[in-house]
């Protein structure tokens, strides 16, 4: 069965082209990540792929450059019932199975434990750029700026203009090649004192496109900033930590985040936005969970996060 979705367009004759709502008019988006992988993939066709090294796209290969997939995932496939494997989901947002395992999977299997005094809710999204936009459109006034690092994964500046408002940068690393916390405390304190909302975005650990993690002491550093920038402005912290499955075993991450939490009690919004899926058979599994001491911070995110994509 087939189900077809049909849109009839039809113009006034005198004005030409203009029919896309004003504000999405002369928009135009050059991924310049997959026309160089397209570009690599045709050197590679006309030169042969010894002379060619394609590190255009992050995927993972085997000793013979065939695409991974793990076993266990295609096992998974095998043993799933035809029935469950095409019905729809019991819910767009994920199944309570699902949001479970992304609580455990960030704060880890005894998290209730862990944080007695917290409230949580998760959101299942469609891919990472829809986790990382519904944030930005749910919460970034029109006209607003999103603070990101100077070094960043570049379509945080187009979710961010797409949602109507804009970015500013702070230095990533000091003279020491650590992170620069008086650059990140000037854009944070100039910003708090010009708008109502402050979304601050940090890619951590394993940041793209560095590879760099903050320490236990500079995250330390970071929520003294933004405790203190709260009273000003409402503090929205985004940590992009897509990348964890990748991290060295320094300190448990979700250990770092009940340290961060128990030592700055307050009603102000951390979200996390994990990756969960294996990229390698296009099943990607996003999304982006909340946690506070607020229960109506928590019941405000997932009400009015539902249904924006």
């Amino acid at each position: 069965m087939k189900v077809w979705k049909q849109l009839f367009l039809i113009k006034r004759k005198e004005l030409g082209g203009r029919m896309l709502a004003k504000h999405y008019q002369g928009k135009k988006l050059n991924d310049e990540v997959f026309a160089t992988a397209q570009r690599a993939k045709a050197a590679i066709d006309k030169y042969g792929k010894e002379a060619v090294f394609n590190a255009t796209l992050g995927s993972l290969y085997d000793e013979e450059e065939n695409l991974v997939v793990f076993d266990v995932v295609r096992q998974m496939f095998r043993e799933l019932p035809l029935t469950e494997f095409t019905a729809y989901a019991p819910h767009f947002t994920g199944s309570a199975g699902y949001k479970e395992s992304v609580k455990q999977s960030v704060l880890g299997e005894h998290y209730e434990k862990e944080y007695p005094n917290y409230y949580f809710s998760v959101i299942g999204t469609p891919g990472g750029t829809g986790a990382l936009s519904n944030t930005i459109k749910n919460y970034l006034n029109y006209g607003d700026k999103v603070l990101l690092p100077k070094r960043m994964w570049g379509p945080y500046k187009a979710m961010a203009k797409e949602a109507g408002g804009s970015f500013d940068c702070y230095e990533l690393f000091d003279e020491e090649g650590k992170f620069h916390l008086a650059s990140f405390e000037e854009k944070v304190n100039l910003l708090s004192e010009q708008q109502e909302n402050l979304i601050v975005i940090i890619n951590d650990p394993c940041q793209n496109p560095t590879g760099f993690k903050l320490s236990r002491e500079e995250w330390l550093s970071v929520m003294k900033i933004l405790k203190k920038a709260s009273n000003k402005a409402n503090i929205i912290l985004l940590k992009d930590i897509a990348y964890q499955d990748f991290d060295t075993l320094e300190y448990r991450e979700e250990n770092i985040l009940s340290d961060l939490h128990s030592a700055f009690y307050s009603e102000w919004s951390s979200i996390n936005f994990s990756k969960l899926g294996i990229a390698s058979i296009s099943l990607n599994t996003f999304s982006t969970s909340d946690f506070s001491h607020s229960r109506s911070l928590i019941s405000h995110f997932s009400t009015k996060r539902d249904f924006l994509i």
